[in-house]
């Protein structure tokens, strides 16, 4: 293109200024079935998905008597506080909380110290074999993950 040539003027949001009309392709717009179709296919997974969160929380609030039976009911007779106030009030509740809440502060703690300057040495100091190291690492982490989600529940089976 030589200086004499004109360019068409792009504004910052990448829209032609130049005054030519059209010039801006545009992607063929789906159905409005398609859309439909799509978007009733997206709620109801996320109607199966956020059930049991449904169900749980609305477990919370039911009395015993409504927990316990065996015909389900989607909504409870009458929502009640009661077993929130009988678990705080519980005293080996609250030691049992008590004691998680230490053992995982005291765990996340030592983890991010460790953590911290095992990654500083890595990241600071060269060393034959670094990057196999590092690989090793995250592979071993990967597949630690995957083994423990499949053998625990394949332990409970046998157990």
């Amino acid at each position: 293109m030589t200086a004499t040539e004109a360019r068409p003027r792009v504004a910052s949001g990448g829209t032609n200024t130049s005054g030519r009309a059209g010039s801006r392709t545009r992607k063929p717009r789906r159905g409005r079935r398609a859309t439909w179709a799509w978007n009733v296919l997206a709620l109801l997974i996320a109607a199966m998905m956020g059930f049991p969160i449904y169900w749980m929380l609305l477990t919370a609030f039911k009395p015993s008597s409504d927990i316990v039976t065996l015909t389900p009911k989607f909504w409870p007779s009458n929502l009640s506080w009661r077993g929130f106030s009988e678990v705080w009030h519980d005293p080996i509740f609250r030691d049992d909380l008590r004691n998680s809440v230490v053992i995982t502060v005291a765990a996340v703690a030592i983890s991010l110290v460790v953590g911290f300057f095992g990654a500083l040495a890595i990241a600071r100091f060269r060393f034959a074999g670094r990057k196999i190291f590092v690989l090793v690492v995250l592979v071993v982490l990967v597949v630690l993950v995957v083994l423990v989600v499949q053998i625990i529940p394949l332990l409970a089976l046998t157990i």
